[in-house]
This record gives C-alpha cells, sequence and structure tokens, in this order.
C-alpha cells in the first residue's frame, strides 16, 4: 500500500468523522481530544477465498468445522484455515446453505482516485433541513458505528450475517458457500 493511499484512506475517514459532528445540530459540540492509531507494514497481506468445505450433515445447534482454501494476492501461495461455525438451535432441519463472505476491499482501494479532503467543508445541497443527530449519546453511536468489521461473516439463508472469525495477521477478502444437511 503507498503512502498515498494510506492518505487517502485517512482523509476518508477523517471526513466521516466530521460529519458525524457536524450532523449534530443542537448546540456546539467542542471535542477535547483527536486520536488516530495507525499501523503500516510492508507488503499487502491479503488472501482470496478460493474454496470451502465443510460437512455433509450436522445436528441444528451444534459448532461445524469449515476448511477455506486461500490464496494470497501477490505471491499466489495457497493455504488453509478452519473456522468453527454454529448452527442455530432453531434452523429447520433439511438442506441449507452457508454463505461464507470476507471483508471487501476498503473504499478508496483504487490508487487512481483522488484523494480529496476539500468535501469537508462543502455544505451538502438541503444540509440545513436535515436535523441531524438530536443528542451527543447518538453522535457517540455514529461514531462507533463508523468502524468496521474485517473478519469473515457467515449467513445461513434469509439469516442474520454472523462474525465467525477474524485473522490478526490477514485480511480475507471474497465470498464462497457450502451445503450442510442440518439434522434434529
Amino acid at each position: 500500500m503507498t503512502c498515498e493511499l494510506v492518505d487517502q484512506r485517512l482523509d476518508r475517514y477523517i471526513a466521516a468523522a466530521v460529519e458525524v459532528l457536524e450532523s449534530y445540530r443542537f448546540g456546539m459540540l467542542h471535542p477535547s481530544a483527536i486520536e488516530v492509531g495507525l499501523r503500516v507494514r510492508r507488503g499487502l497481506r491479503q488472501a482470496f477465498i478460493v474454496g470451502v468445505k465443510g460437512p455433509a450433515r450436522a445436528r441444528r445447534g451444534r459448532r461445524i468445522a469449515i476448511r477455506l482454501k486461500l490464496r494470497r494476492t501477490g505471491t499466489g501461495a495457497r493455504s488453509f484455515r478452519t473456522i468453527r461455525v454454529r448452527l442455530p438451535g432453531d434452523l429447520e432441519p433439511g438442506t441449507r446453505t452457508i454463505r461464507l463472505a470476507g471483508t471487501a476491499a476498503d473504499i478508496g482501494s483504487n490508487p487512481e482516485e483522488e484523494g480529496n479532503v476539500s468535501v469537508l467543508f462543502d455544505e451538502a445541497p438541503g444540509a440545513d433541513q436535515d436535523p441531524g443527530s438530536d443528542s451527543v449519546a447518538a453522535v457517540r453511536s455514529e461514531f462507533e458505528d463508523l468502524a468496521r468489521y474485517d473478519g469473515i461473516v457467515a449467513s445461513i439463508g434469509d439469516r442474520p450475517e454472523v462474525d465467525v472469525y477474524r485473522d490478526p495477521s490477514l485480511r480475507i477478502t471474497g465470498e464462497a458457500r457450502t451445503r450442510v444437511r442440518v439434522t434434529r
């Protein structure tokens, strides 16, 4: 990742944070401190999901082991990770598809995009009509929502996604599906 790309991503997060602060229209907020943490390492530590293998059948309410086949960007090296996914206890018996999805690439990953902080100071059309956050607690909640999970999520059918695995040294991207016959 180039320094320019890091700078663009940082600009976007700062812009989002300023937007949250400006959304509070019922008084003046006075932030007392701003803390930014940044870790930069040489090389891209990213892999794509290229395959998945799970059990043919499993009991509902149990944890199942699913093996992910990964391929590193840059080197093409192949590796595996075994993750555990809990099947919901109220899952109806039958064949179910488990969808596993890694974290998508960041907005601004394209080095051809231009980073521009001037958007911070432009007034959006109709912004004066939007009351924004109505309490300091709502502003805090919006700040917390700026963070995003950078691991693998699983979903079964139309159920909501569940965080299932995060590798601290490797960002896993992509998507795969496996089918399992659920029994009582």
